[in-house]
């Protein structure tokens, strides 16, 4: 054969025949069985969203279509290497199937890899049962997917060596192949320059000496306080979290107002609690949002520090609401039917996710990469890292912020922790995340499911493996603090936004019943390199209390009017200031299972959304009053704890005595009678501050 043959557009058609061609199958089948994320929309509204949803169609088909030029390529250079080298004549028909064969195979090759180590990502992006795959996860390892991976790769440099100085020699292929060189390099530039120059500089750079210490917060939406040092097979699932709290100050009793993401990091950033703030639920619009207050990062931004945050899909309420942070390293907000609309069907963003979780996808597809419940624990503590680097080369001290996803539902982590504590026996539909919550649809239908209806035991073991997962992150970013020589010089605390309940009372999910303290109980830990011991503070604190307390560690004087109080006279002088805390349930998808048909209720959840202009997911503004209504309430004063139901013939309330019933089981009303009088009229008191 002769290269000269082959002209430039033969040679372009060539890789992009097949391209095309595989890039309208994936369209084809993505239509026929189409499902989109997001709640189910009525039809008007999506005719309204017509145009944009054809825009967005035809920008992710872009991006397959790209993807597979690619891989299209890799498949067209091993037949043209071969025929050079063996000196065999050209077919274009053969040279089709060897491209479609490339794009086949390096598609499954991807597949393999995210099934092994990022499961969730298949499961959220996909129609199919994975009981389908598990005959395939089974036979797959990590040195199996990197045999797939890298022996192509390897034969491929191999074939192009050999028959190299022929191509070289042909105009055409050098006109085709050095711009595509360029293209490819210039591609990898942010690789470099995010990984390896950040770890490059860390140990190039010595860091400046601040006055004031930095501040690094590490959350995990959902983490358990019950689970942060809990033995499991004679081991503590957060071991670096025990050798962390062994210098540290741990509050054993620290409550978030709201156990819902928005209202509980609001309040953790602001110092005030919901009432105040006005976010009670994840459904708001950001001018909802009435601060009052200098929020947390734009005091210290006043003081000299510079602010900075990173979070996965779960830390959208970061960016939604202006909390002050100079530099924000976020996804866009989720709760918005245009994202929705940009994610595409399912089967075309099966595709594109197999190939988007790096920083291509993160810069070009963000919707794609930020895809709820996929967890994204490995690439955030990469860029954890190199924000700390960078952030620890300034003059000026810095605040830094990473919120993690890594303990939220459906509990999917990447691989090994996944299979860490499940029953190897298990193949249920929950094998690798809690089944049945892709959908809204299925989620609303859930939350109001018996204890029977879930393989609870295989959850609650996922959910061990993200608490294991998240102590590992912590770990990664406590090593790169001291790589970076500000160990000295860097206040660290870990905090979550709200735990969870599995059925403890008779319901599970995040908020949705106040009689249990494990939704609203959060660990509140504070290492402090000033501080010379360790110690547990067993006494009741708020979130909001948090604001105040490092003002006053770091000397900045509090001029505002914050809900919370400064903890410093009880950490270092034992000076109690216990506050009373108040809490109520966050909005039900839909009705809780164990919920007296005397409760005040309202409609499930797709019932209750409006949607503005913009696309933001909202609470219709004539159902608030009779959601927050319906809301339970509790109110926790030392060892006492009030509940308050509303029923449709009135309140009805609970007295429990958390220190002999941790659990909150026996309601001591009649036993203690002017106790509870005076709960009541506690609750009733600090609830009218802000009627």
């Amino acid at each position: 054969m002769m290269l000269d043959t082959i002209s430039l557009k033969s040679m372009l058609a060539l890789i992009i025949v097949p391209a095309l061609l595989f890039s309208f199958l994936i369209l084809i089948k993505g239509l026929l069985n189409f499902s989109r994320t997001g709640p189910g929309i009525k039809s008007e509204i999506l005719k309204h969203y017509r145009f944009y949803s054809v825009y967005a169609l035809l920008r992710l088909f872009f991006f397959v279509l790209i993807i597979n030029i690619f891989l299209s390529a890799i498949g067209f250079f091993i037949y043209l290497s071969v025929i050079t080298f063996f000196q065999l004549a050209y077919s274009p028909i053969i040279s089709t199937v060897v491209s479609l064969l490339s794009i086949g195979y390096f598609s499954f090759v991807q597949f393999c890899k995210n099934l092994l180590f990022l499961p969730s990502n298949i499961i959220l992006s996909s129609q199919y049962s994975m009981t389908n795959f598990y005959a395939l996860w089974q036979w797959l390892s990590p040195k199996k997917v990197v045999l797939m991976q890298w022996v192509p790769e390897i034969i491929i440099v191999f074939l192009i060596l050999l028959a190299g100085n022929n191509l070289l020699q042909d105009k055409s292929f050098n006109l085709f192949f050095i711009p595509l060189l360029i293209i490819f390099i210039v591609a990898i530039i942010p690789y470099v320059s995010l990984e390896f120059m950040s770890k490059l500089f860390s140990f190039m750079t010595n860091n400046v000496n601040n006055e004031r210490p930095n501040i690094i917060m590490i959350g995990s939406d959902t983490l358990r306080k019950d689970r942060v040092g809990r033995i499991r097979n004679t081991r503590s699932l957060t071991p670096n979290i025990d050798k962390l709290m062994k210098k540290s100050i741990s509050f054993e009793n620290c409550f978030v107002p709201i156990a819902r993401t928005a209202p509980s990091l609001l309040s953790f950033f602001s110092g005030l609690l919901p009432w105040r703030h006005q976010i009670r639920d994840n459904f708001s619009e950001a001018s909802d949002c009435q601060l009052d207050v200098s929020p947390l990062a734009k005091t210290l931004k006043n003081n000299g520090y510079t602010s900075a945050v990173i979070s996965d899909w779960c830390g959208t309420d970061l960016a939604k609401f202006d909390l002050g942070f100079q530099w924000q390293d976020l996804p866009e907000d989720q709760w918005n039917l245009r994202y929705f609309i940009r994610q595409g069907p399912k089967d075309i963003r099966l595709f594109l996710s197999l190939f988007l979780q790096n920083h291509f996808g993160r810069l070009f597809l963000p919707e794609i990469f930020y895809l709820g419940g996929v967890p994204k624990g490995k690439y955030l503590i990469q860029r954890s890292q190199s924000w700390i680097t960078q952030l620890s080369r300034q003059k000026q001290p810095f605040f830094l912020n990473i919120f993690l996803g890594t303990t939220h539902p459906p509990f999917g982590s990447e691989y090994p922790y996944y299979s860490k504590y499940a029953d190897p026996n298990y193949w249920g539909e929950s094998k690798f995340s809690m089944a049945r919550l892709t959908e809204p649809e299925e989620i609303i239908r859930s939350q109001k499911e018996p204890k029977e209806a879930f393989d609870l035991d295989q959850i609650i073991d996922l959910y061990d493996g993200t608490v294991t997962n998240f102590d590992d992150q912590v770990a990664a970013i406590l090593a790169s603090i001291k790589a970076n020589k500000i160990d000295k010089n860097t206040i660290v605390i870990i905090y979550s936004d709200h735990g969870m309940e599995f059925f403890e009372n008779d319901t599970w999910g995040q908020g949705n019943s106040v009689f249990s303290d494990l939704s609203y109980k959060v660990p509140l830990i504070i290492y402090n390199p000033q501080w010379q011991a360790a110690k547990k503070i067993e006494q009741n604190i708020r979130s909001v209390d948090l604001l105040p307390t490092l003002l006053d560690i770091l000397n900045i004087k509090n001029t505002e009017n914050y809900d919370g109080q400064s903890l410093v006279d009880l950490i270092e002088n034992d000076i109690p200031k216990e506050p009373d805390v108040l809490a109520e349930t966050g909005i039900w998808f839909s009705k809780p299972p164990g919920m007296s048909e005397n409760h005040l209720h309202y409609p499930e959840l797709l019932d209750l959304i409006d949607i503005t202009d913009d696309g933001t997911l909202v609470l219709k503004a004539d159902l608030k009053d009779e959601i927050y209504n319906a809301k339970d309430k509790m109110l926790i004063s030392g060892q006492w704890k009030l509940v308050c139901q509303p029923m449709k013939n009135g309140n009805r309330f609970y007295l429990f005595d958390r220190k002999n019933d941790p659990k909150n089981k026996k309601d001591v009303s009649e036993k203690y009678p002017d106790i509870f009088k005076l709960m009541m009229h506690k609750i009733t008191d600090i609830y009218s501050l802000y009627e």
